[in-house]
């Protein structure tokens, strides 16, 4: 028999001394920061779970929340985020009609999810030159690359858009002038992953260059995820773009170079041969 002090060195003794502290702490009560109320801390992170495995996760969460109740909270989170795992799939037509609806091309609506590694942030895709080039860094999967991260993003619930930038800019210039800064805005606003593919102009006039710019600007200022592909690499889109648009690429784009040539010309069909009549 151990003594009335004596402290129980034990796992069992031990994990239950952890859960003991945690529930005092539980039921003290706080105010919370939204609505002044007083609660107790139970209130701003749910009931105590019975496992240490679940315990860990719920400190984690309650450090997320503080001193917050959980009605304040639910009011907080914003809906699209409670409803992302809701959404999120791995049933593949399920995930090719999410394609369509994002804009993807027919030719990449069945493409898989790229790596987890994609799963968050802003990419400029690019291409190895080779000095026998015609056209340098045309057909090395660029685009294929950017339709695979939209995949990974709707398969996790996301949103994502693609729009190819050579008609985005065809159609601005023949819009009416006030019909132009409400579609500029409609995409440079867009609250999921923005795919811009193939900005390939070397030589942007002014027109184009304040387009890009006021696109990029607005996902670098409102911290919105993107992809831009673009035969360019990061010195020549710079140069063709301007400086104030080429830095804020260069700090939040993480570069991805695409190595190898043509993989078009790879899959040219051979001529039919007939004989004349």
């Amino acid at each position: 028999m151990r003594g009335a002090t004596e402290k129980d060195t034990t796992v069992a003794g031990i994990t239950g001394s952890i859960f003991e502290g945690v529930r005092a702490k539980a039921n003290s009560l706080i105010f919370c920061r939204i609505c002044k109320k007083e609660i107790k801390r139970s209130e701003t992170d749910g009931s105590v779970p019975k496992s240490i495995k679940s315990l860990l996760q719920w400190v984690e969460e309650r450090n997320q929340w503080n001193s917050i109740c959980l009605k304040c909270q639910k009011k907080m989170k914003p809906k699209n985020e409670r409803q992302r795992y809701a959404m999120a799939t791995t049933d593949p037509e399920k995930l090719i009609g999410r394609m369509k609806t994002a804009g993807v091309p027919p030719r990449y609506e069945d493409l898989s999810p790229v790596d987890n590694k994609f799963a968050t942030g802003s990419y400029f895709i690019t291409a190895e030159k080779h000095d026998d080039d015609d056209e340098e860094g045309t057909g090395t999967l660029k685009t294929k690359l950017a339709c695979r991260i939209i995949a990974l993003r709707l398969a996790h619930g996301l949103r994502a858009i693609f729009v190819e930038a050579p008609e985005m800019v065809i159609k601005l210039q023949s819009m009416p002038m006030e019909k132009k800064e409400a579609y500029i805005n409609r995409i440079a606003k867009y609250p999921g992953l923005l795919v811009l593919d193939d900005v390939g102009v070397k030589k942007a006039t002014p027109f184009v260059k304040e387009v890009y710019y006021h696109i990029i600007n607005s996902r670098y200022n409102y911290l919105r995820d993107t992809v831009i592909t673009s035969n360019l690499d990061l010195e020549e889109f710079d140069n063709a773009m301007g400086s104030r648009t080429g830095s804020r690429l260069t700090e939040m784009y993480q570069v991805i170079v695409m190595q190898g040539h043509d993989r078009r010309l790879e899959n040219v069909p051979k001529p039919i041969k007939l004989k004349g009549a």
